[in-house]
This record gives structure tokens, sequence and C-alpha cells, in this order.
């Protein structure tokens, strides 16, 4: 009888204790939905903090964060893939406008990463326009494109890009 009583009360503890994981998951999915819901692209906000271990037992600060975390680690990605294009390219121009977008993303990179020091500072408006500065030099290198050929995996690369920089802005407004 009392093994019975000692299984009862550890599957009483055990369901409490799913129901309290449970609650403090759907706080967090809330807090995320809520922020990303006032940034300019809340899907893709959704699918950064999903790319970022941990992202979900963050709160609002943590989030902005991660958030430049995401928009730094697509950069890498592109920066990458302009790298490829620049060194397979057989026309010269077209290589050097790749090499300027290799030059655009790595500022960039230093940027989202002065935006991250400057958020554990707590300095949340100065990272906001350290990540806007980040998103300014990706839009200087997409201008420069026009007109040239882009991979498909380049242009997802950068959709995303644009997308988690403005994503990053748009978290850190919040704080």
């Amino acid at each position: 009888m009392a093994t019975l009583v000692r299984v009862g009360i550890f599957a009483m503890s055990c369901i409490l204790m799913a129901t309290h994981y449970l609650q403090i998951a759907d706080a967090d999915e809330s807090l995320i939905n809520n922020l990303c819901s006032n940034t300019l692209e809340p899907g893709y906000c959704k699918c950064c903090f999903q790319s970022i271990p941990g992202s979900n037992q963050q709160d609002a600060r943590g989030l902005g964060g991660s958030s430049i975390k995401c928009a730094a680690k697509q950069s890498i990605i592109v920066q990458l893939d302009f790298r490829e294009l620049a060194s397979n390219c057989t026309d010269g121009e077209v290589e050097k406008t790749y090499d300027t977008c290799v030059d655009r993303i790595v500022a960039a990179r230093h940027f989202f990463g002065d935006a991250y020091l400057t958020w554990e500072e707590g300095r949340y408006s100065d990272a906001a326009e350290l990540a806007q500065a980040a998103l300014e030099n990706y839009w200087q290198c997409v201008h420069q494109l026009e007109g040239s050929s882009m991979t498909p995996k380049l242009i997802t690369d950068c959709v995303y890009l644009r997308a988690f920089s403005e994503v990053a802005v748009g978290i850190l407004h919040q704080l």
C-alpha cells in the first residue's frame, strides 16, 4: 500500500512538473509571437528564433541578443555565397561586383558584432541603430547586383539576411 502511495505521489509530481513546463513554453511562445508581430517580418522573426538554440527560454532582452546573432549568422552564409561566386566567375566586372558585395557584407557583420556588444551593455536603441547600419550595407550590395546573375541559393540567402536584419532592428526597437 505504501508503495502505491509513493507511485501516486511520484506520478502527481511528474504531472505537475509537465504542466508547469507547458505553461512556461506557452508563455515564451506568447512573448515571441508578441515581439515578432511588431516587426516588419513576423514569419521570418519566428524562423530566426527557431534557429537559435535556447531562444524559447529567453526574456525580451535575451531575444534582442538572439535576433542579432541570427542576422549575423546569416550574413556569414551570404558572405560565403558571394566568395564562391567570385571565385568561379570568369567576367572581371561581375567578379568585381561580387567582391564589393563581400566587402559590404563583411562591414554588415562588423556592425552586427558592434550591435551585439552594445546590446550586452544594455544600450538597445544604439544596438538597433548599428543593426540598421548593417542592413544599409546589405542594401548597398543589393543595388550593385542589379542586372547581375544570382544563383537561387544566393537569392534565398539574401532574402533571409534582409529579413533577419529587419527582425533584429524591430526587436531591438521594442526593448
